[in-house]
């Protein structure tokens, strides 16, 4: 049975979050007839995007992960609500790639290593959660700033194609009013 576990320590510091989805998995794989990079790419998706939804704080709120990663696969979508309720999709579900040299799936090689991640939010509680969350895997040195040489060695894992969100043209509200409130926000794997 997959499960989503949340958890919070008394002081409200640290926040936690872990789901099970082999059901779900498994589910998505026999309505795409997907064979097993892909089904291990869009499970991997389908889990972040119900982690990620499960931090939104609005009844109606939704969370989109969309990957373009360059690679065979094509696109990746999910989206999930804040009960970590997902549906996505991988939009080329067939592709075959021969196992890694240590006998692991390739899922790296069918996702791609040039791609880009957009989020699209609908309310400013879990836009700020996703600038968040972007920002981390953004920075680079976590040295405090008095230290005069970087001593931890750590680097960007992406970089931030925009620092402020795309935000819908009013063209684009005029044809569809519910756009009004989108935030996309885009982040390039370095």
């Amino acid at each position: 049975m997959d499960q989503l576990v949340r958890a919070i320590t008394a002081g409200g510091a640290v926040k936690a979050v872990a789901v099970t989805t082999r059901e779900l998995t498994e589910r998505a794989r026999n309505i795409q007839r997907s064979l097993p990079a892909a089904t291990a790419a869009l499970g991997r998706t389908l889990a972040a995007a119900s982690m990620m939804g499960s931090a939104l704080k609005e009844d109606a709120a939704s969370l989109t992960l969309q990957i373009k990663g360059g690679g065979p696969l094509g696109t990746i979508l999910a989206v999930s609500d804040p009960q970590g309720c997902v549906r996505g999709y991988v939009q080329n579900p067939q592709v075959d790639l021969p196992l890694r040299p240590d006998g692991k799936l390739d899922v790296g090689g069918a996702v791609g290593r040039n791609g880009r991640l957009a989020v699209i939010t609908f309310h400013s509680l879990e836009d700020r959660i996703v600038k968040t969350g972007l920002a981390e895997f953004a920075r680079g040195c976590t040295c405090p700033p008095d230290f005069p040489v970087c001593v931890c060695g750590k680097t960007p894992d992406i970089k931030l194609v925009n620092k402020k969100p795309i935000l819908p043209t009013e063209q684009e509200i005029e044809e569809n009013p519910r756009a009004r409130s989108a935030k996309l926000r885009v982040a390039e794997k370095l």
